[in-house]
């Protein structure tokens, strides 16, 4: 639209007629109050473009309750904010109005200036000449500042809007009022943290605040929670609302600053029209808004700065972390050869499993067949926060469930020194007790021997994507042994811009730790594979894991 020749609205040319239009033509469309009101205030046109038209469908689809747990990521510049955290709460609370219902606002950012800022825009909104002419609203004498204001409409209904920073005062203030089956606000978090702040110690406690305190501050469970943010990197409050420690489930929307054709044929077909109207799209990599930011610029800042470029403008922070994942070619070969494939647990074959220890993080297991040269990844289960003994029973109950036979258990040598239990007694020895018999695998002296053993052996692996990612006994538990595998990189230097040697110690490491089990172990295994009596290690435990 930015050819747009048409005159720009000016309220005081406006006749009673045009302006009548004008309010209908606003309370029934986000998007033409949006374009229209930006016009009126800020005396020029607002630059569309298809994704524009993808948000505001989503936020009528949110007032609509059709959504009430929402992440929108997006590239720095798009306008995120005019949308959400500006006109958005002024239309909504048209919508209130016309139903005669009250409203509460709390906005939310990591700072207070930009939360003062954006709420002092919404106020401005409201107190417009053509806002008070179509719907009238009376500042309370209560009313304490520009993030902290409230006005009354003509059926004494409260309009109210908070604005504070994350790590600010959050408590006592909420969004939405107990009225069920009814939109009357929502939390709006606009950028939990500074675009950046890459890990560390702020970013995990902008998390535990979005869970502990955040999630809190609303009236009733149906309460809208909408965040918009340009992603940061892995760990961020995408990552974190998106995984299983928060206790919503979420609807991801993500604009990529470079379309291809496969997000383009994700959408529907009118945001498809869209695109291809707007920025031309024929197939090649093409900016989402050329006019704004230009294709070859934007594949020019992709080489000059692959890693922002891949986490704040294409919001895909893992994408950044390929030059830098360990077994990136083993795991592209074992695609191409159609290795990743779904592979029966055969009772004939014995079981190994390849432990690695979690004392605070995740406790893993692979559990793994051979047939002739395959090396068959069968299934893995992780959990967190366990005794050793809901170990063996999970994978007892996976023994009973395809009749198979465990042929040896490798762990790492720390099992006989770690301490589980108050009584002093090793996991080792737990396991012992309970029919379970470890090989301790020695500590290696470098960590490049461990990653380098493993090694040799992908070109024989298969492994099943299903049992690998979710648990076998449970599909609704994500384990994410595959993507663990995928995605288990090195450490990346910021500041020198370049990986390091060691590997990244997140929540890949623990499975690709104990999948190295197995090339530590690979000696052994294979004289085990080769014995004619090989059978299951804790058969002389006399315990249940016994043939």
């Amino acid at each position: 639209m930015s050819n747009d020749s048409r005159p720009i609205l000016h309220w005081e040319d406006m006749t009673a007629v045009h302006r009548e239009a004008l309010r209908v033509s606003c309370e029934g469309s986000f998007a033409a109050f949006l374009r229209y009101f930006f016009q009126l205030l800020q005396g020029q046109r607002f630059l569309w473009n298809w994704h524009h038209a993808l948000f505001c469908q989503l936020a009528e689809d949110i007032y609509h309750q059709k959504y009430d747990r929402v992440i929108i990521n997006c590239p720095p510049g798009s306008t995120k904010t005019e949308i959400w955290s500006i006109h958005w709460p002024a239309w909504c609370i048209i919508q209130c109005l016309k139903k005669g219902l009250p409203s509460r606002w709390l906005p939310i950012s990591y700072s207070d200036d930009l939360v003062t800022e954006n709420a002092s825009r919404v106020k401005d909104i409201i107190d417009s000449e053509p806002f008070q002419a179509f719907w009238p609203l009376e500042l309370s004498q209560t009313t304490r500042g520009k993030s902290d204001w409230l006005y009354q409409d003509r059926n004494s209904k409260q309009h109210r809007m908070f604005g504070t920073s994350l790590m600010g005062q959050v408590t006592g203030r909420r969004a939405g009022f107990m009225i069920d089956a009814t939109f009357t606000g929502a939390l709006i978090i606009d950028d939990p943290l500074p675009p950046r702040d890459e890990g560390g110690k702020r970013m995990a406690k902008s998390n535990t605040a979005l869970n502990k305190v955040v999630r809190s501050r609303l009236a009733h469970n149906s309460v809208p929670i909408v965040m918009i943010q340009q992603r940061i990197g892995n760990g961020d409050s995408t990552d974190f609302m998106m995984g299983d420690k928060t206790p919503d489930t979420y609807t991801l929307f993500k604009v990529p600053a470079m379309l291809d054709r496969e997000y383009l044929n994700s959408l529907p077909e009118n945001i498809q029209e869209a695109i291809v109207r707007d920025t031309g799209f024929d197939g090649e990599k093409t900016s989402y808004w050329p006019s704004k930011e230009p294709t070859d610029a934007l594949k020019a800042f992709e080489k000059s700065d692959p890693f922002t470029f891949s986490s704040q403008y294409q919001q895909n922070p893992d994408e950044a972390l390929l030059e830098g994942v360990i077994y990136q070619e083993e795991i592209e070969k074992m695609i191409e050869e159609g290795r990743v494939c779904r592979i029966p647990v055969e009772p004939s074959l014995q079981v190994y499993t390849f432990w690695d220890l979690g004392m605070g993080d995740y406790m893993s297991i692979w559990l793994v067949q051979f047939f002739r040269m395959e090396i068959r990844l069968v299934a893995y289960y992780q959990n967190q926060g366990k005794g050793i003994s809901h170990y063996i029973n999970w994978l007892h109950d996976f023994k009973q469930k395809h009749k198979i036979v465990y042929a040896a258990h490798y762990g790492p040598h720390d099992l006989s020194v770690r301490e589980l239990m108050g009584d002093g007694r090793s996991r080792q020895a737990i396991a012992e007790e309970m029919g379970l018999e470890f090989e301790l695998i020695p500590r290696v002296a470098n960590k490049r021997d461990s990653l380098d053993a493993l090694r040799p052996l992908f070109s024989r692996i298969f492994i099943d994507p299903d049992r690998c990612n979710h648990d076998a006994l449970n599909p609704d538990h994500s384990v994410r042994g595959y993507e663990a595998l995928r995605k288990y990189h090195r450490e990346f230097d910021s500041d020198k811009q370049i990986f390091n040697d060691k590997p990244e110690h997140d929540w890949a490491s623990n499975p690709a730790d104990a999948l190295q089990q197995l090339g530590l172990a690979w000696g052994d295994v294979e004289a085990s594979l080769q014995s004619p009596k090989s059978g299951s290690s804790s058969s002389s435990g006399g315990g249940w894991m016994s043939a």
